[in-house]
């Protein structure tokens, strides 16, 4: 399905359109942040890998260490939700990783950091019409 080439790519298009810097992220149990810019991934290459390819490049690049603020978004690429919460409420821990339990896996990654939750909710809201009118996928986004 190439499911994460093509979320990643309605990110990428939506955060340049509106001049929006974001970050894909992830914690570990004291709730450091460890991110890249969004940007350095936003390649034509990306878009059309096949979804471990992407996941992989993505995970292997997450090293600048970063303070934590507003509201961060908890995407699955994989099963087309998106859940936005306040960055010190981590939703969704990672079993797997005890290092890092609020990290990249390959059914969901976290971008952030959004100062006031509308901004987030209606910067997701874009990205899952651009997905609607260009690839035919449904995000559903969540938030509260």
């Amino acid at each position: 399905m190439k499911a994460w080439g093509k979320v990643l790519q309605a990110l990428c298009e939506e955060a340049k359109e509106k001049g929006i810097d974001l970050y894909i992220l992830e914690a570990d149990e004291k709730l450091n942040f460890y991110g890249t810019p969004l940007k350095e991934f936003c390649k034509e290459e990306l878009f059309d890998a096949e979804d471990v390819k992407v996941f992989k490049r993505v995970k292997e690049n997450l090293s600048e260490q970063m303070e934590g603020r507003g509201y961060v978004v908890l995407i699955s690429p994989m099963n087309l939700w998106a859940d936005i919460y306040e960055y010190n409420k981590p939703k969704f821990k990672n079993p797997n990783d005890p290092s890092r339990p609020f990290g990249v896996s390959f059914d969901r990654f976290r971008i952030g950091f959004f100062d006031e939750k509308q901004k987030a909710v209606d910067f997701m809201l874009d990205v899952a019409k651009r997905l609607r009118d260009k690839f035919n996928l449904h995000l559903h986004v969540f938030y509260t």
